[in-house]
């Protein structure tokens, strides 16, 4: 699409915006519309903020996880007032076997949550609000926060094989909920315009996925350990140090953008790729091998985004 650029007084020069894009999103006379500035590269972008600021939605009949999952987008798409209502008092929890009370679910996934609450609530509904106000300005430290966390979580993982301690590495689940709960808001602040620029919103959505997706799978891990008592051979104790210190050089990367710690996490990922093969196990403790494929693949993916910043 090509804009003509007309003399508008003795030193500005304008340009229209497109009547569709105008009308997409909604921009009036007045509005504010940010402008960013790379290269030869101007972009207009409005903040991506939700018009309507309540929603309401049933979650009758689901599961529970399928609550959580719902309550959870609904967050992280910003809205600052979430209805739900729901026509059953209980709702299925698979992995466990059993019903469990709607409210409880409800209850539970604000935890998960930064900046909202319970306002209103009765047998068959419930009203969650922004109490207060999200701060955009904390976005770059919140991201940091995350890495730092996640590589806390990892090292208390690492110390738990080595020592052979049950609560080192049952922390993680503990690790799990406070770091999940920054990766929700950072997503949440996205949406609500925290990045103005497009494709770079797109790609740490992304990063913070990979994120989510790592600390959610040492969670899992940590938890099957518990419940099906596994007992870890000692022969993973070198590979757990690898994984470690792989999200350790991703964390620098991610935070220097030194291309040279390229290399290092590209031989981190082979030498933990030709250790897993090379691992014997029994069934139980190959789980932990999964894991480690999950978080170096991941790591991978997230590498390239950052290249993309």
């Amino acid at each position: 699409m090509k804009r003509k650029v007309v003399q508008h007084g003795p030193s500005s020069l304008i340009i229209s915006l497109p009547s569709e894009w105008v009308k997409k999103n909604g921009v009036r006379k007045g509005d504010d519309l940010d402008v960013t500035e790379s290269n030869n590269i101007i972009e207009i972008s409005t903040k991506p903020l939700i018009k309507d600021q309540s929603v309401t939605i049933d979650v009758s009949g689901l599961n529970r996880t399928s609550i959580l999952l719902y309550l959870l987008s609904m967050y992280r798409r910003g809205y600052k007032e979430i209805n739900i209502k729901f026509n059953n008092t209980s709702s299925q929890h698979y992995r466990t076997g059993h019903d469990v009370p709607v409210l409880s679910v409800i209850q539970d996934v604000i935890t998960r949550f930064i900046g909202v609450e319970i306002v209103k609530q009765s047998k068959d509904f419930v009203q969650i609000k922004q109490i207060s106000e999200d701060s955009e300005k904390d976005f770059d430290m919140l991201i940091r926060r995350v890495l730092f966390l996640t590589v806390e979580a990892f090292k208390e993982f690492e110390n738990g094989v080595i020592e052979e301690n049950e609560q080192l590495v049952n922390v993680t689940e503990t690790h799990y909920i406070t770091i999940r709960k920054f990766i929700n808001y950072c997503i949440r602040l996205i949406h609500e315009g925290a990045v103005t620029q497009t494709a770079k919103a797109l790609t740490l959505m992304t990063i913070l996925s990979g994120m989510d997706r790592i600390i959610k799978s040492l969670k899992q891990f940590g938890r099957e350990k518990r419940d099906r008592r596994i007992k870890l051979s000692r022969k993973v104790i070198p590979v757990t140090k690898e994984v470690r210190e792989s999200m350790e050089l991703f964390q620098k990367f991610f935070l220097s953008k030194d291309l040279k710690l390229l290399d290092d996490i590209e031989s981190k990922r082979q030498n933990i790729k030709k250790q897993i093969f090379n691992i014997k196990l029994d069934s139980d403790s190959m789980l932990i091998l999964d894991f480690f494929k999950i978080t170096v693949e991941t790591i991978q993916d997230m590498v390239e985004g950052t290249l993309r910043l």
